[in-house]
């Protein structure tokens, strides 16, 4: 009855860790559907143009309904990065560390977007904003800066990992891509250009991808 036990519980540590990566799948695939879906609620609204904010933004009629959708994504983000450390299998001290603390950035980056999207939303423009607006502008930084550190120090962790060949190169890349689409987004926000919303979405969407990628191919390793 004790091995009986014992095994139960451990086949349910297994299920439930398999839940949380395929929430990253489902995460991903949610962010894309609510941005489609929320952009279509809005008159006028343009994905090239427009700041992916200003569908929540302060007073917008679609932040109540897209509000819910966007803690239940954020809220799978981080259930995602917790079972991430245990799903890299590796006995080497130093790359456990580095994957761990990118796991905690990428946590972090998951309630950074609750906490924004329940009491720090979008209010006015980059230019002319409110406190709360101001505020708005340096978390949603913050969650790019952190989730772009968590794919960084990925990378660091998978160099040295038989299982997850090729994954360390792949994390520099998104990176890489990554860090430099946030810096002309930061750069067309500033002027104002017609371009803000598609180099927002190209550094949104470079984090994304990584999300899904690394989350399906923990979900390939068999059960044990």
């Amino acid at each position: 009855m004790l091995q009986l036990k014992l095994y139960k519980g451990r086949w349910s540590d297994i299920m439930v860790g398999r839940a949380l990566l395929f929430a990253g799948l489902v995460a991903v695939a949610g962010y894309v559907v609510v941005t489609v879906v929320g952009a279509e609620m809005i008159p006028g609204y343009n994905h090239l143009s427009h700041p992916l904010s200003e569908m929540t933004a302060q007073g917008s009629a679609t932040k109540p309904a897209l509000d819910r959708w966007f803690i239940l994504l954020d809220t799978m983000v981080i259930g995602f990065a917790s079972v991430m450390p245990a799903s890299v299998c590796t006995q080497n001290d130093g790359v456990a560390t580095y994957v761990q603390r990118g796991a905690a950035f990428l946590a972090l980056a998951g309630v950074l977007g609750i906490i924004m999207t329940l009491w720090f939303p979008m209010d006015g423009s980059i230019l002319v904003t409110t406190v709360v607006g101001t505020l708005h502008e340096f978390i949603a930084a913050a969650i790019m800066v952190c989730s772009m550190l968590a794919i960084l120090l990925f990378g660091f962790g998978l160099r040295n990992s038989s299982e997850w060949g090729g994954f360390a190169f792949y994390s520099f890349a998104t990176f890489a891509f990554a860090g430099s689409c946030s810096i002309v987004t930061a750069h067309a926000f500033l002027l104002g250009t017609d371009l803000q919303g598609a180099w927002q979405r190209l550094t949104a969407g470079a984090i994304l991808q990584w999300i899904f990628v690394v989350s399906l191919r923990a979900l390939s390793a068999p059960m044990d």
